[in-house]
């Protein structure tokens, strides 16, 4: 069986400095650091605090104007998200992706909604929501937050 990360010591102990300052002058509007973020966002470290980090770093990314090849770097990053967890970056991801979707992600993810791995499906019909309208994903967020937790409940009844 395989361990969870959080059991490692490297998952308390890693520290990303470069990429909290990185970040913290995305924050201020300096572009320079564009891209030291984006590479972060693709490294995708799962260490303690990394989620905070990239929840910033796609809330700030908004703010900037980014060039087609930075665009399609973060959708290919957001697919990643897409088929490998659910942390606290994913919906700050789903926010700023539905503002740069193009078909051939929408096509992408459409896909995914139909995996055979019922984790990927989840998380591909959460951004499908979003794709279609960032009401429309809060909506469906809220939903499914509402069924995870009356399941959590029944869970322990029975």
């Amino acid at each position: 069986m395989t361990r969870h990360p959080k059991h490692d010591a490297a998952y308390h102990t890693t520290w990303h400095p470069e990429a909290e300052q990185a970040i913290a002058e995305l924050k201020r509007g300096n572009l320079n650091f564009v891209e030291p973020v984006i590479s972060f966002l693709d490294k995708d470290p799962y260490t303690h605090g990394s989620g905070y980090l990239k929840e910033k770093a796609w809330r700030y990314l908004k703010r900037v104007t980014l060039t087609k090849k930075e665009e399609e770097r973060l959708r290919q990053i957001a697919l990643h998200c897409v088929k490998t967890r659910l942390g606290r970056e994913f919906f700050p991801m789903c926010r700023f992706i539905c503002g740069i979707a193009d078909d051939k992600l929408r096509a992408q993810v459409q896909k995914l909604t139909e995996s055979e791995d019922i984790s990927v499906r989840r998380r591909a019909n959460l951004l499908a929501a979003y794709l279609e309208s960032l009401a429309h994903g809060e909506r469906y967020r809220r939903q499914s937050e509402q069924a995870w937790v009356e399941f959590q409940i029944c869970k322990r009844t029975v």
